[in-house]
């Protein structure tokens, strides 16, 4: 994969901070080792940072990207905040909706400390 990650283990969530360039194969890998991190812990709750990622995108790409992983995970997670740039916006605000859909508690923010907040509610 294409990607570097660094998983922050900390008592209240797993944290994961991703850089360099991705495409959905690669997002949805690390959803995938994410799925498996959590299964492996007590943790509930997952901050990633995505600021410093480079991905294309488009609706029907992102569609299929949430549904994926608000289908994974779904009883294995409680809450997902993703701290992204103000550029995409548009994309994570529809990406939050389907997941929204689907049961699963995805909010993006702009600043850590809003998403940390959001987290630990």
């Amino acid at each position: 994969m294409n990607y570097r990650e660094i998983a922050v283990d900390n008592p209240d969530y797993l944290h994961m901070h991703c850089h360099g360039p991705w495409d959905v194969e690669t997002s949805m890998g690390l959803w995938q080792q994410i799925a498996a991190m959590l299964a492996q812990s007590n943790h509930g709750k997952v901050l990633i940072d995505e600021r410093e990622v480079d991905l294309e995108t488009s609706v029907s790409i992102d569609f299929k990207h949430a549904s994926f992983v608000a289908d994974l995970m779904r009883g294995i997670c409680n809450k997902i905040a993703i701290i992204d740039t103000p550029e995409n916006s548009e994309s994570s605000s529809f990406f939050e909706t389907v997941c929204a859909n689907r049961s699963l508690k995805l909010k993006f923010f702009l600043r850590e400390g809003e998403a940390i907040d959001w987290l630990m509610r």
